[in-house]
């Protein structure tokens, strides 16, 4: 008898790690999610973070800022610096959630979900990671999902309801 999937949500500032058969999942806006794939141990983790940075250092395992949530997951994962190559990341959601005349005012700016995405993609690629697949911006929500028993990843758009899956 095979052992039930669990699905495990992951909230606005965790992160947090699944084992097979498990599902991570979580659902972004403006926010960013980072997902780190580790198929040779099977490793998997999921943050969710709601701002790019702080300069408070790093409080142990949180995912509010970026810039806590990648420190949260290497240290999760036991990762190493050597293991970097190892690692299939994907970074997805910093879209842009105004609606309306507020939505026309900051197509053009650099809006909480523009300094996520950029604060995730320059984070991780200063730390050495490269990222197996970005899906980021838009004005729909986005859900993530790991699939810790096969080792895929599903981004889908969120829009009026309806999902639709981003392919690589």
């Amino acid at each position: 008898m095979s052992t039930p999937k669990v699905t495990h949500h992951v909230k606005i500032g965790e992160a947090k790690l699944g084992e097979s058969p498990d599902i991570l999942t979580t659902t972004l806006g403006s926010c960013i999610g980072i997902a780190f794939l580790w198929p040779e141990k099977a490793r998997y983790g999921l943050a969710h973070s709601l701002l790019p940075e702080t300069k408070d250092p790093w409080p142990g395992v949180n995912a509010k800022f970026v810039t806590h949530a990648v420190p949260s997951l290497i240290h999760l994962m036991g990762i190493r610096t050597q293991d970097h190559s190892q690692i299939q990341v994907y970074v997805a959601g910093g879209a842009n959630m105004f609606t309306g005349e507020i939505l026309k005012r900051t197509l053009n700016t650099n809006h909480v979900g523009v300094l996520n995405a950029m604060a995730a993609v320059n984070l991780l690629t200063r730390e050495g990671f490269t990222i197996t697949q970005k899906v980021v911006g838009g004005t729909s929500a986005t859900q993530m999902n790991i699939d810790c028993q096969n080792g895929k990843v599903e981004i889908l758009h969120i829009h009026d309801g309806e999902k639709t899956r981003v392919d690589s």
